[in-house]
């Protein structure tokens, strides 16, 4: 019977492997908001077309952008140091969370939105989860 996996090097790979995946998967969902709000600055009819969102006043939708941009931004040192720099991803995480209840409760075209965002908080929420069981498993 081995108990390689049981050894400190195997912790450890486990645990660097959990944040690798954990930074992919956030650094595509950082991609994906960055592109929205980049389409809700340059083009805001364009988006709230493809959301089937009633195309109105379109200056509300420009500074969602603007803020979606800079919160984006503001979370990019959970990416840098997942483990060290927990804040930014509780946030981030907890933040999509009462996002996904706030779009759900607009409703319409909003629906989308907050199925993305309720998937994207439980998976980044499973694989941060995850990261920190591997990571506390490489302390003796």
């Amino acid at each position: 019977m081995s108990i390689d996996g049981l050894s400190l090097a195997a912790s450890r790979a486990a645990a660097a492997k959990a944040q690798k995946r954990y930074r992919c998967v956030l650094a595509l969902d950082r991609g994906l908001r960055a592109a929205a709000a980049l389409a809700a600055l340059l083009a805001p009819g364009f988006l709230l077309g493809l959301l089937g969102i009633e195309v109105g006043p379109t200056a509300w939708v420009r500074a969602w952008g603007g803020l979606l941009l800079v919160v984006t931004a503001l979370l990019l040192a959970g990416w840098f140091l997942p483990v060290r720099v927990r804040g930014a991803n509780a946030i981030g995480i907890g933040g999509r969370g009462v996002l996904a209840l706030v779009y759900l409760l607009l409703g319409g075209g909003f629906l989308w939105l907050a199925l993305a965002e309720a998937a994207a908080a439980a998976l980044l929420f499973w694989l941060y989860f995850r990261l920190f069981v591997r990571e506390i498993m490489t302390r003796p």
